[in-house]
């Protein structure tokens, strides 16, 4: 009995397995995980699969590459693998691989061939000083490069070959089905058509042609692995016609670490007529825009807060897949000319940094459009400046005349041009009767009488130059000196007050040390010696100072100074001596000859003006004398004419 339950449970068990393998349907933890593209940037340093199997099933990746230079894992995970990464404090982001694009602009049937494009972007006045971007390195980040007797890809780099672990769909980079890169490159460097011919030119394919859709197609990931590729090779540019219109964080992540290391990146605004695509509308790169043969602004360029520079991209002529030459419109065929001119700026001005290139660029641009930068033109049209260099100078123009002997220094001569640079400037001074050359050390000592010419002549790096002709009269020195620090031409003094001489002095337009003379005299015309000259001795005086310098040049000031009477300090009449300011401080500072110096001068002072005072008193107290006798006269008067009344009178009654 037990044997057969035995029996039972094993056939019902087998029965079991087959019916929930064949009738029940797999969960999804069962079926097969779905595989997703990303890029994982790291924080520090990109940790081996020895280091993540700990936590991650690395066993399930493919296509995995690590990017050391930009901190990047490229790889194919499971999606749950995704959120693993999400959370893991060593990773900065996480990306899903996303989808870029080649615009092509819609041709213009009526629009003309450009043929002045690179006079419009003054590349053709670079090219005659020998300015063509020579030694400069440029990545082409694009559809391919074909081969073409016009132009040289120096190196080449597929990014869709590293997609693929066993090549089993490979294209080179020489290997370009729309022409789209082929034709980019040849802006840049074809030695006819080319802004910057003789640039170093490294092409990086980062589209491919998918057959299902019969056109191409590139990604994050490719133009990731272009971008560290760029930055191995340790180039001075980075050239993007592409986009897309949403903002990718892993590429901004390459683009970031690239112009950390002094790249300059340039990139297409977009063909959409709409807002600036990325990577253009990141703030590390240049974003161009398109204009017009006539400058205009291209009907289907992007706008947007983002344009930086515009440059020509309408029917732009540049090389073909067939080694032959076409036309091609769109912000693509505008990014490279700019490329171009960054090019010719760096060969010209090696030393400086990518960002003072790209501040250069801005400055040099012509602005178009509304002042300023615009969303349109961004500062203008991209422009490499011929203009000469300008000499500053800001002493007097055309003539100087300089008194024989006198010291000079001349006014410093500088010259600088469009670029910001410190233009060298060499300065020929020459005798016009002689014709002799005068050594510029030997300008400031000693020159004859006589005229001479001064020309200041300024040469920049491209033998444009500027010039700056002076004029210069020696002539005989007749000026004289000049005669300062007088004040008052008439000073008043009362008697014995305290006297300080003016602090007058000569100067003189030569001569450093010139003397001044001085010479006193009194009402009766006499001379006499300074240290005699005495507030006690009251009258007129003259003081007449006199300076003459070594040409005999001579000047005069006279002065008059009146000592009052002794008697006017008596009577309460003595008049302030009018001194300079310094004299006055000093007065003030300490006492003089009319203040009391202690207590015993103050009691005195005091008890003379009580005395003076009763004295006022009593006299107003006295009668009025002349009151007193005109009222006398006129009684008498009065009993003289009442006698005479009396008198008459009485003769009547007798």
């Amino acid at each position: 009995m037990k044997h057969v339950n035995w029996y039972r449970m094993v056939v019902m068990s087998v029965f079991a397995f087959a019916f929930f393998h064949l009738f029940i349907p797999m969960t999804s933890a069962q079926t097969e995980e779905e595989m997703i593209d990303i890029i994982v940037t790291y924080n520090d340093g990109v940790p081996n699969n020895k280091e993540l199997s700990k936590n991650y099933h690395v066993e399930k990746y493919e296509n995995e590459r690590n990017l050391h230079n930009l901190s990047m894992k490229i790889v194919t995970v499971p999606t749950t693998e995704m959120e693993k990464f999400k959370k893991d404090p060593n990773v900065k982001s996480v990306s899903i691989n996303q989808n870029y694009t080649i615009d092509i602009a819609e041709e213009n049937p009526q629009a003309t061939i450009n043929e002045t494009n690179l006079e419009m972007i003054g590349a053709d006045d670079a090219h005659r000083h020998k300015l063509t971007g020579d030694n400069v390195k440029i990545a082409i980040l694009d559809t391919g490069f074909a081969k073409h007797d016009d132009y040289q890809i120096k190196e080449g780099f597929s990014a869709i070959n590293e997609n693929e672990e066993e090549n089993s769909n490979t294209e080179e980079y020489d290997v370009d089905y729309e022409g789209h890169g082929t034709h980019v490159a040849g802006i840049i460097g074809s030695s006819t058509y080319g802004v910057a011919p003789d640039a170093d030119l490294y092409g990086a394919k980062v589209f491919e042609y998918d057959e299902t859709k019969g056109k191409i197609k590139g990604n994050s990931i490719d133009l990731i692995q272009a971008i560290s590729w760029a930055i191995e090779k340790e180039v001075d540019i980075i050239n993007m016609s592409l986009g897309t219109p949403t903002e990718d964080e892993a590429v901004h992540e390459a683009i970031v670490k690239a112009y950390e290391e002094g790249i300059l990146l340039v990139a297409a605004s977009g063909n959409n007529g709409g807002a600036v695509e990325y990577p253009a509308a990141f703030e590390e790169v240049i974003a161009v825009s398109a204009v017009e043969s006539d400058q205009s602004i291209a009907s289907f360029s992007a706008t947007g807060s983002e344009n930086e520079l515009t440059a020509p991209g309408v029917n732009i002529t540049s090389l073909s897949t067939e080694n032959s030459y076409t036309q091609n419109s769109g912000t693509s065929q505008a990014t490279p000319h700019v490329t171009g001119i960054l090019a010719i700026l760096k060969q010209k001005l090696p030393n400086h940094s990518a960002t003072e290139l790209r501040e250069l660029a801005q400055n040099l641009a012509n602005d178009l459009g509304p002042q300023g930068r615009d969303s349109e033109y961004g500062f203008g049209l991209v422009h490499y400046s011929d203009k000469p260099p300008v000499i500053a100078y800001e002493g007097e123009k055309d003539t100087l005349t300089i008194p024989v002997g006198e010291p000079f220094d001349f006014p410093e001569i500088t010259a600088t041009d469009d670029f910001d640079e410190k233009v060298p400037v060499e300065n020929v001074l020459t005798n016009n009767a002689t014709g002799e050359e005068i050594a510029w050390e030997e300008f400031s000592k000693s020159l004859a009488i006589g005229e001479y010419t001064l020309q200041a002549t300024a040469v920049d790096s491209v033998k444009n130059t500027d010039r700056l002709v002076l004029n210069i009269i020696v002539k005989e020195d007749t000026e004289a000196p000049m005669i300062t620090g007088v004040e008052e031409d008439h000073i008043t003094i009362a008697y014995g007050d305290k006297f300080t001489f003016p602090e007058v002095q000569a100067v003189d337009n030569i001569d450093e040390n010139v003397e001044l003379l001085l010479t006193i005299k009194n009402s009766d015309g006499e001379t006499i010696e300074k240290n005699a000259f005495s507030t006690k001795k009251p009258g007129e005086y003259q003081f007449l100072y006199q300076a003459t310098d070594d040409e005999g040049n001579s000047s005069e000031h006279l002065i008059k100074v009146t000592i009052l009477p002794e008697e006017m300090k008596e009577d309460n009449q003595t008049v302030e001596p009018i001194v300079n300011n310094k004299e006055e401080e000093s007065a003030n500072a300490e006492p003089t000859s009319n203040q009391p110096e202690n207590d015993a001068d103050v009691v005195k002072s005091e008890r003379e003006r009580n005395i003076a005072d009763n004295k006022e008193s009593q006299m107003n107290e006295l009668p009025d004398t002349s009151s007193f006798f005109g009222n006398f006269i006129l009684a008498g008067l009065a009993l003289l004419l009442v006698g005479l009344v009396l008198i008459r009178r009485k003769k009547r009654t007798l």
